[in-house]
């Protein structure tokens, strides 16, 4: 290489290494505290961006722990530096206030719930329309079998339409339907190959691209079905064959079979343990656990009793849990010495398992009740395992029907989400409680399967709070920061510039005409309502797409009206309040930009 080019190169790196750095936003040093925000990038209409809080203490050392919260807010003419309207605002945030939300929450968090309908129900359950917590329903070919997270996509499996779905987490539309083979089932994400997800169907595994869905390979392992795991690194993969009676050993870096082992009449569960870095694979048929090296090689064979169902390892992979559905029994493998070491009676049929950070649960089909373990309990030879639960719904959810799990871990690490189908509900609980302290309904859907996607603050580094997201549109913004341990708030002034060649979207409000706030519940009222842009003298014009959506504050009463232009940006909708109390007015226009989560919305109040 000649020197002009070299000198070339290290220019491009340079540049490339500039254009990384975190761009600052601002720095506090209240006492006691530092905080450091930081942005990924410039912020610009629409670009997706990474904000950092940093967080030091009087000596310099990286808070750990802390749990930051923030908001992005448009800033009111005149408020810089308003220290009572900050507080104001994060006031209203931090309470969950209807009438005062921000522009963007930096710490929501959704969960979904896998549908037998078959659909998606996306849930915010921090905030919402009026009582009604559900944000989006994405519509799905088939019922989903199995499904999981990868970036910006969740990939549902559909064995009735042989595809798999990829939704995107922004949008919450179906970009995709990518047709991968008879009876797609089980999915898994391949460690270290940034966006690498393997589909199990009839008589082997497909693999596929999850940004686009593009299909990269297919490998005939034998009869189904199938159950998938990785080593650690993501160079090797496991495919049990319920139906063959084996386990297939993959180098999943060059797609290519390396063995076949023979492990047992029946292999239905499949589990990497890093510490022992052996794959270990449990047998319904005879209850054997077998664990087998990257090579194929058996390391260990465990008899059981016939009927075990589960298998899952404990974070930092020494313990395992088993579960057998039959016995109704669960048994801790210690992987250092490939003995069951304790066990203890769960019975009712235990078929699934979740942990949060201090805790295993374990889930039943034959009753509502989930047992819980505690963690820093297991792996004592000898010692009974304590194990209390709390009722999860009314009814026992029954037989599985979904390979997705019905529990999943609150992104705060001490609370858990179940789905209970029979009650077609979702209890949350919190860990130290006698019982759930709340539910979302579901909305009529039976929900099979749960997933949180989480979009809130999250420490990426010792000290260092990350949350990526998509900017609103141009203006000025403040960046609400709240800290409670130690005590901290601040509002950070943002500007968020045009995209290139984009004029930024207009501010659009909606009002109602004077008087028109009190209803008279049963009785139609036509409600005169203005739409203006905020700054814009011109008048918009009119719009025949502008739809009303009214909630009342229990969120079961739902009106969905189209309003009728009357010119000069007026409009009219005749509506009737069923019963008195509160109603929440939603609007959407794609003409005009409007959309149901603007923050453009209206109270009522109905009277006798």
């Amino acid at each position: 290489m000649g020197r002009r080019a070299m000198l070339l190169a290290a220019a491009c790196l340079l540049s490339g290494a500039l254009l990384a750095q975190p761009v600052p936003l601002g720095q506090i040093e209240p006492e006691g505290v530092r905080v450091q925000l930081s942005a990924s990038g410039a912020l610009r209409d629409g670009a997706d961006v990474g904000f950092t809080l940093r967080l030091l203490d009087s000596q310099g050392a990286p808070l750990r722990g802390a749990r930051p919260a923030a908001w992005l807010d448009r800033q009111r003419p005149g408020s810089a530096g308003d220290v009572g309207e900050c507080r104001r605002k994060a006031s209203h945030f931090v309470g969950g206030n209807w009438f005062d939300t921000p522009a963007l929450d930096l710490n929501a968090y959704y969960v979904l719930a896998l549908n037998a309908e078959p659909s998606i129900s996306v849930i915010n359950p921090l905030s919402g329309f009026g009582g009604s917590k559900l944000l989006a329903l994405v519509e799905l070919k088939a019922p989903g079998a199995d499904w999981l997270q990868e970036g910006e996509r969740v990939l549902v499996s559909m064995p009735e339409a042989g595809a798999v779905a990829l939704v995107d987490t922004r949008s919450w539309k179906v970009l995709a339907n990518t047709q991968v083979g008879a009876q797609p089932a089980r999915l898994a994400r391949q460690p270290g190959r940034g966006g690498r997800v393997w589909v199990a169907s009839a008589g082997g595994v497909a693999v596929l691209d999850s940004t686009d869905g593009t299909l990269a390979a297919r490998i005939d392992t034998g009869a189904g079905p199938h159950e998938i795991a990785f080593s650690d690194d993501g160079a090797v993969a496991f495919v049990s064959n319920r139906g063959a009676g084996s386990v297939t050993v993959i180098d999943a870096l060059a797609l290519r079979q390396r063995a076949v082992v023979a492990t047992g009449p029946a292999p239905v569960a499949l589990a990497w343990s890093g510490a022992a870095r052996l794959v270990y694979v449990a047998d319904s048929g005879d209850g054997s656990i077998v664990a087998l090296d990257s090579g194929g090689r058996v390391a260990a064979r465990l008899a059981g009793a016939p009927g075990v169902n589960e298998l899952g390892f404990v974070p930092g992979g020494r313990l395992g849990l088993v579960l057998n559905g039959q016995t109704g029994e669960l048994q801790v493998l210690d992987t250092a010495s490939n003995q069951i070491v304790q066990s203890a009676q769960i019975g009712n049929g235990p078929d699934q398992l979740a942990f949060s950070g201090r805790m295993a649960y374990i889930h039943r089909q034959g009753g509502p009740e989930v047992h819980m373990v505690a963690l820093d309990g297991l792996g004592r030879s000898g010692e009974a395992i304590k194990v209390a639960s709390f009722a999860g719904g009314q009814l026992a959810p029954g037989q599985r029907s979904s390979l997705a799990g019905v529990m999943a871990a609150a992104p705060n690490g001490d609370a858990m989400l179940l789905a209970n189908p029979a009650d077609r509900s979702i209890y949350y609980y919190k860990e130290g409680m006698a019982a759930p302290l709340g539910a979302f309904r579901n909305y009529g859907r039976t929900p099979r399967a749960l997933m949180v996607v989480d979009r809130s603050l999250q420490e990426r580094d010792p000290g260092q709070y990350r949350v990526d997201t998509r900017l609103p549109p141009a203006g000025a913004y403040q960046l609400v920061m709240y800290l409670d341990q130690p005590r901290v708030l601040h509002c950070f002034a943002l500007d968020i510039a045009a995209a290139d060649g984009v004029r930024p979207a207009r501010q659009l409000a909606v009002a109602l005409e004077p008087g028109q706030g009190a209803l008279t519940a049963g009785r139609t009222q036509r409600l005169r309502l203005r739409v203006g842009a905020a700054g814009e003298p011109a008048r918009l014009a009119p719009a025949g797409d502008l739809e009303v959506l009214i909630f009342d504050a229990s969120g079961i009463s739902q009106t969905r009206l189209l309003a009728s232009a009357q010119g000069n940006g007026a409009y009219s909708v005749d509506f009737a309040a069923p019963a008195p109390g509160l109603y929440f007015m939603h609007f959407q226009a794609p003409s005009l930009g409007l959309r149901w989560a603007d923050p453009a919305r209206l109270v009522l109040t109905a009277i006798e």
